[in-house]
């Protein structure tokens, strides 16, 4: 496997927006990898198209934003299924595809792996289904992802049955995110922030060919990628931060 394309998705929040243009210049420029966002937003904002693809699907009035966002980097991959995808937030940059590469170039494409399977906890709890994996650095063909996912080939379609899931009994619930411009997402507003990586664990775990999943650690990675800290930069110093972080790698 050789990674051909990393995916994000964003709604209309420009805590977010504001990562696409640099850093798909930035994974096309200096990483050589294409880069694909799925925008969720209702208002229409100029997403440059320049160095990635922008896919826009509204899913309605009555489906939040975040929700959308947080699990189309996910279905966005069944948008190129025959290219090996990695799923990505927005906020992270990652610094060293090579390390990428290298980990999962021996498994066939078929696979489905995990990069940072016990970024929450060790792999073992995540089999006997007391813990999730994390949701970014998913890497798989779009088809595979598709399969395994069991999406709907409608984006709708996949998040109006995503919206149906019930996730506040199982593992812990649904999480708070203390950022003030993500008070809709909290429990007491009626969120489901973190359903992306509980519901995607379930599906993982309980996939019927079991050789298929590599999970993987990224304990002993070091400095191959960056996760941006709130409150995040202005977007017209991100560029040149990204820059500056890939020569310390």
């Amino acid at each position: 496997m050789k990674i051909d394309m990393i995916t994000f998705s964003v709604n209309e929040k420009n805590e977010y927006t504001r990562f696409w243009n640099p850093i798909s210049k930035f994974l096309k420029t200096k990483l050589g990898v294409d880069s694909a966002v799925l925008y969720t937003g209702k208002e229409d904002i100029n997403l440059s198209e320049e160095y990635g693809d922008v896919h826009k699907i509204y899913c309605g009035d009555d489906i939040p934003t975040y929700l959308s966002s947080i699990w189309g980097y996910f279905w966005i991959s069944s948008l190129y299924p025959d290219k090996t995808c990695m799923t990505s937030g927005i906020d992270m940059c990652i610094l060293d595809l090579d390390y990428f590469n290298k980990q999962i170039e021996s498994f066939d494409d078929s696979s489905y792996v995990v990069m940072n399977a016990d970024g929450y906890n060790p792999v073992s709890n995540f089999k006997n289904g007391t813990s999730t994996i994390p949701s970014y650095y998913h890497v798989a063909k779009g088809q595979t992802f598709k399969n395994i996912l069991q999406f709907e080939s409608d984006f709708v379609d996949e998040i109006n049955k995503f919206n149906s899931l019930d996730y506040s009994n199982r593992y812990n619930g649904y999480s708070d995110n203390s950022s003030s411009f993500l008070k809709e997402t909290s429990v007491e507003n009626g969120g489901k922030w973190c359903l992306d990586e509980m519901y995607s664990s379930d599906m993982i775990r309980d996939y019927k060919n079991k050789e298929s999943i590599k999970l993987l650690s990224m304990s002993n990675s070091g400095n191959v990628d960056y996760h941006f800290h709130k409150p995040y930069p202005p977007e017209e110093t991100l560029e040149e931060i990204m820059n500056n972080l890939l020569q310390h790698v």
